[in-house]
């Protein structure tokens, strides 16, 4: 589900970008830390465990077919979307935080006291 949405956004920006005279030239990445999403997006075959995949599924392995979008793996411990979605030690958070460039709360308090 969430792989779906993802891979909307990416295509309705890309055709944004094309509207402006922007076309990108490459795939878009997207980077998941499911390995079965992945296999199962790229996989065309039919299996008997995955007949309940609907319409959102074949859109993204379509897009992945036709060279808009492309998968990319990301190991679990530098998957910073977990931050929001699941418990992480305070140590993991703050890896996060600082690869996403933000600033713990002390440092705007302190900014605004001077």
């Amino acid at each position: 589900m969430a792989l779906s949405m993802l891979v909307q956004e990416a295509v309705h920006l890309r055709q944004m970008l094309e509207k402006l005279k922007m076309k990108q030239q490459q795939a878009s990445e997207v980077f998941v830390d499911n390995e079965s999403a992945k296999k199962l997006a790229k996989n065309p075959q039919f299996h008997s465990r995955t007949k309940h995949i609907d319409a959102r599924h074949h859109f993204v392995r379509e897009r992945i077919e036709l060279k808009e979008i492309e998968m990319l793996r990301v190991p679990v411990a530098d998957n910073v979307a977990d931050m929001f979605t699941k418990p992480v030690t305070r140590a993991v958070f703050e890896k996060h935080r600082s690869f996403m460039g933000l600033l713990p709360l002390s440092a705007y308090e302190r900014s605004e006291n001077q």
